[in-house]
């Protein structure tokens, strides 16, 4: 009820009616009562107007927040239809929310006394509204750690698939790559498999077991016996089956001087499991099989009779 009405309504009353003392008094009381319930209703309604502007904020935030919602869990459309239903609820609950504060605005301007019930029936919903919406959002919190949580699970497989493919990948490229340098270095035929490579230029290559790296300029293997007429083996195993032919390449370095087939030219050492050769011997299979030899002389174009040299160009 306006407040300047109330005051005139009790002026017009006064010019007619004879006061006593007391009574006056009386009027005095009741007019500073309904200056202060006046400026009570006033502060109302301006708390009611910024209760309007906070919830109409409050249901912007809402509707933002749920387009990002929506964007960021676009591609899990289960989850999304329940935030969607979620949040149609909270819209339901704010549109309530509107209703009742614009009911409230009218019942203001005629029935003053239904503030306080007003008031707390808003109080209620907003505590409603406030504990469904925690309840809204504890739900998609959850959904969330879920979804993360499945997110990571899928990322940590696919990552284990990627780095099993690529070490397959890595395995098929390095048999490749070696298949090709063995082909192209027996003929260019194919179906060849390497037994054994050493590639002493690499600093991180070592001699095998039965071999010493040398103390030369070059690094090579050799023998690991001290005696001038010693030879020591090396077994290499071949996987892959049964095998015809064999290939292969042996670089050496000459140190001193080498006698070819010193030992076996003088009856020394005469069969292929002693020392018959100043070189490099490949056998195979047990007893062992003479492949073929690699011999060093002393001087590559001497090939006279003495029995350190080459008995062939």
């Amino acid at each position: 009820m306006d407040r300047s009405f109330l005051l005139v309504l009790c002026l017009v009353t006064l010019s007619n009616v004879q006061l006593g003392q007391s009574q006056c008094d009386v009027v005095r009381i009741a007019a500073a009562v309904y200056e202060v319930v006046g400026r009570g209703l006033e502060t109302i309604e301006k708390d009611m107007k910024n209760m309007k502007s906070d919830m109409a904020s409050l249901s912007q935030k809402v509707d933002n927040l749920t387009q990002e919602v929506e964007k960021v869990y676009s591609g899990f459309s289960s989850l999304n239809e329940s935030m969607r239903d979620d949040f149609r609820g909270v819209e339901t609950e704010l549109s309530r929310v509107n209703e009742i504060i614009s009911d409230l605005g009218g019942h203001l301007q005629t029935h003053s006394q239904q503030t306080t019930s007003a008031v707390t029936q808003l109080d209620t919903r907003l505590s409603s509204l406030n504990e469904s919406m925690r309840d809204d959002f504890r739900g998609v919190e959850r959904g969330l750690s879920g979804t993360a949580n499945m997110i990571c699970d899928k990322i940590e497989e696919n990552d284990n698939q990627i780095t099993t493919q690529l070490m397959r990948m890595n395995q098929s490229l390095t048999e490749q790559i070696v298949n090709n340098s063995v082909r192209y270095a027996c003929g260019g035929t194919a179906n060849w498999r390497r037994a054994v490579y050493l590639d002493m230029t690499d600093p991180n290559t070592n001699c095998p077991s039965g071999w010493q790296l040398t103390g030369y300029s070059k690094r090579t293997c050799g023998r690991v016996g001290t005696g001038q007429r010693t030879c020591d083996s090396v077994f290499f195993p071949v996987s892959g089956g049964p095998y015809s032919q064999v290939c292969g390449r042996i670089r050496a370095y000459q140190y001193g001087v080498p006698d070819t087939f010193f030992g076996y030219k003088t009856g020394r050492q005469t069969t292929i499991d002693s020392a018959y050769v100043s070189g490099v011997a490949v056998m195979h299979g047990s007893p062992r099989q003479h492949i073929w030899t690699f011999a060093n002389g002393a001087w590559g174009n001497d090939t006279t009779s003495q029995v350190w040299n080459c008995p062939c160009d």
